[in-house]
């Protein structure tokens, strides 16, 4: 039987592998263990590797209210870099919100968004599909 975490984790890959197939993606998921959940090729036939992290509400933290999603790999404070994942893929389950952030050099381990991200720097990211065509 799967972790309250594992099914949290679950259905955030489901919910983004749902979004794809509705916009013409195609989306594979490794059958042996990967730094990456899913392989997704676009309509143009463009390849991203991508890493999904969920949460299932947002959390009080002081005077601030964020969806907060931890974005290392394993059980070390090792983040994702463009060797293990193209694209992280932050999913709030409460509302089915997704965040599409480019992996690059240093990321943060934790990224804090608040609910109305349009007060937050990664507003841009959001539901920003168009970055794996």
């Amino acid at each position: 039987m799967a972790s309250a975490e594992q099914s949290v984790g679950l259905l955030g890959e489901l919910l983004v592998t749902g979004a794809l197939v509705r916009l013409g993606f195609t989306v594979l998921t490794p059958i042996l263990p990967e730094s990456y959940d899913m392989f997704v090729i676009s309509k143009k036939g463009r390849a991203s590797r991508l890493q999904v992290k969920s949460t299932q509400k947002p959390v009080k933290h002081r005077a601030a209210t964020r969806y907060s999603f931890t974005a290392k790999r394993g059980n070390g404070a090792n983040n994702y870099s463009k060797q293990h994942a193209d694209f992280l893929v932050f999913v709030a389950l409460d509302n089915g919100s997704c965040w599409i952030i480019p992996t690059a050099p240093n990321l943060p381990l934790r990224f804090n968004i608040p609910p109305d991200s349009t007060q937050s720097k990664y507003y841009r990211y959001t539901e920003a599909w168009g970055q794996l065509e």
